[in-house]
């Protein structure tokens, strides 16, 4: 595909959304909300749905695996997925969301749902709590939670479109098909650019094989099959164009990132200033510095120009969160997501501005 057919093809994605959704969220209307509160009890494959969920409801919140998605593929993504997690896990909070915070109009819509600020603890653990689902081994088998949870996600686009579609500030339609597309390819391509940075060796067919599992994801939470990039090439070209037509940095990314850089800060202990390394080494300097990342401490500056000039690159700070991951495991992952969520399920919420006539959602 040619830059400029590419960008047309990019050009139509903006201006359209997920129409399936969106007529089901439609004709609920406000009661969608509840409707959300309802499948909260809801998490594996095979749960029974509640009697007042609506049929027509029941494919898109426990959605089918899409026609050319391939189990064996998607068991091997899922077994490299967990032998690196931890590490995937850096490579979200360090590249992936600072990265979605660059661009203009998703900054917009995340900053308009008013959530992510004021909770943030709980919208990034229960963010982190979806990939971690994903990327369970045999999670789109009949005993995981996959399909239930992008079900849910899919089901709270819809809403958060509903509820800004005359939103002052964002323009319509929210979280459209060039916005899933770019998300995609920051949890799959940009993750595994992220890994190789901090020192993981990827043999190339994992990396194909973990591009398309989150291709699998991304047709499962309503992007037209035909935007899906095939292979790794593809899913870098899709990004940069994305990059150039939609990073812009704006007070509502800088003002999203200072709350992600205090949220990890806080849970850093000793190494305050790791998650500013990271974000820096991750994205790079001029992407951080747009976003308002403070500059690299002169403590962890120091140390990195040392280890390279000892010829030592594997002893740089970030490179030793790679070399450390490994000691981390899903178990202690998901006990953090745990206590970060007080034991609770994860619900995935509304937004306060679709519930702004109906009052506080039960659960939240």
């Amino acid at each position: 595909m040619t830059h400029v057919t590419l960008f047309a093809a990019l050009d139509e994605a903006r201006r359209n959304a997920d129409p399936p959704a969106d007529a089901i969220v439609t004709a609920l209307g406000r009661d969608v909300w509840a409707v959300n509160a309802l499948l909260a009890g809801v998490s594996s494959n095979t749960d029974a749905l509640p009697a007042a969920i609506p049929p027509e409801l029941h494919a898109l919140v426990r959605p089918e695996l899409p026609r050319f998605a391939d189990p064996h593929r998607l068991r091997r993504a899922q077994t490299f997925a967990e032998r690196h997690l931890a590490l995937v896990t850096v490579a979200l909070f360090c590249a992936s969301l600072p990265a979605s915070y660059g661009a203009a109009e998703g900054a917009r819509v995340l900053e308009a749902t008013g959530r992510l600020r004021g909770d943030l603890d709980r919208r990034i653990n229960e963010t982190a709590r979806f990939v971690l689902e994903v990327l369970r081994p045999h999670g789109f088998d009949a005993g995981g939670r996959a399909r239930v949870a992008i079900g849910k996600v899919r089901l709270i686009h819809a809403a958060v479109r509903s509820s800004l579609r005359n939103h002052p500030t964002v323009a319509a339609p929210a979280i459209n098909q060039e916005d899933m597309l770019g998300t995609m390819c920051l949890f799959s391509v940009l993750v595994l650019d992220s890994l190789r940075r901090l020192g993981v060796e990827i043999d190339p067919r994992d990396a194909e094989d973990y591009l398309h599992l989150w291709i699998v994801v991304g047709a499962m939470l309503g992007i037209d099959e035909h935007l899906l990039p095939q292979s790794l090439d593809e899913g870098h070209t899709v990004m940069r164009a994305i990059r150039e037509r939609c990073f812009r940095p704006t007070e509502s990314g800088r003002a999203l990132m200072r709350d992600l850089l205090a949220g990890m800060e806080r849970h850093t202990f000793g190494f305050r200033d790791a998650p500013v390394h990271l974000v820096h080494h991750l994205i790079g300097k001029d992407a951080a510095e747009a976003l308002g990342v403070p500059p690299i401490s002169s403590k962890w500056a120091a140390v990195s120009r040392m280890t390279r000039g000892l010829g030592g690159a594997a002893l740089d700070p970030a490179i030793l969160v790679g070399r450390l991951s490994p000691l981390l495991g899903r178990r202690l992952l998901e006990a953090i997501t745990s206590i970060k969520l007080q034991g609770a399920r994860v619900t995935f919420p509304m937004p306060a501005s679709t519930m702004s006539d109906e009052g506080a959602s039960p659960g939240t």
